[in-house]
């Protein structure tokens, strides 16, 4: 991603965000994250396959129909084949969305997405993403249950695999939220897929994540 591309994604989230702060009180929501990862990766070196169970959290600030969101998972991914080493994941997101109505939201963020080797193991590799998706909720069981399903495309994007020609990554995901009645109390579970791509370097890495949220809401 071009540095012009990062200031540009950075400006139009601050613009969306400033438009609505000044009127609106925040609805705060914080929450800790189990996932887990299947990672399969293709290239001039060979396939990798690894998976593992990592940690993070998320934290959340809405005002009115603006949205902002944070995420973080970090850790160990092991081989899956004989032919894979084992890999460390740590993966950040910031993110800003716009609510248009109760059940269509937009969204724009940053992904950063790590992985290290071991010593001898071909080093780090990184993958740097901006996208935008739109997401679609809908109510199961009343206020108490809701679904929703995103989907995403890549503005941007950048990876140290060796080439800058041809890159690409598309996604998306879809959960089951349970807001327990009179209390701040939720949990979520997801399933998510991403893809990426460098055609130049002949790399393509895509990502499963099952994700277990636990969390709390303050009005």
């Amino acid at each position: 991603m071009t540095p012009c591309a990062r200031c540009l994604g950075l400006s139009l989230a601050a613009a969306c965000a400033a438009g609505s702060l000044a009127a609106q009180s925040p609805v705060l929501s914080a929450g800790a994250t189990v996932v887990g990862v299947r990672a399969q990766g293709d290239g001039i070196s060979g396939p990798t396959r690894n998976a593992g169970t990592v940690l993070g959290g998320l934290a959340t600030a809405r005002f009115g129909k603006v949205e902002v969101e944070g995420r973080y998972l970090e850790g160990v991914l092991q081989p899956q084949d004989a032919a894979s080493s084992r890999r460390d994941l740590v993966e950040g997101q910031l993110a800003v969305g716009f609510h248009a109505t109760p059940w269509l939201a937009t969204q724009t963020a940053l992904r950063a997405r790590t992985y290290v080797m071991p010593e001898g193991g071909g080093g780090t590799e990184r993958w740097l993403v901006w996208l935008l998706g739109v997401r679609v909720e809908t109510p199961l069981v009343g206020t108490l249950v809701r679904g929703d399903v995103g989907l995403w495309g890549a503005l941007a994007m950048s990876a140290n695999v060796g080439s800058t020609d041809g890159r690409s990554g598309r996604g998306g995901d879809a959960g089951v939220t349970l807001q327990l009645p009179s209390r701040p109390l939720w949990f979520r579970l997801a399933y998510g897929i991403d893809r990426g791509s460098v055609a130049g370097a002949a790399r393509r890495e895509t990502v499963e994540e099952f994700t277990l949220t636990v969390g709390v809401q303050r009005r």
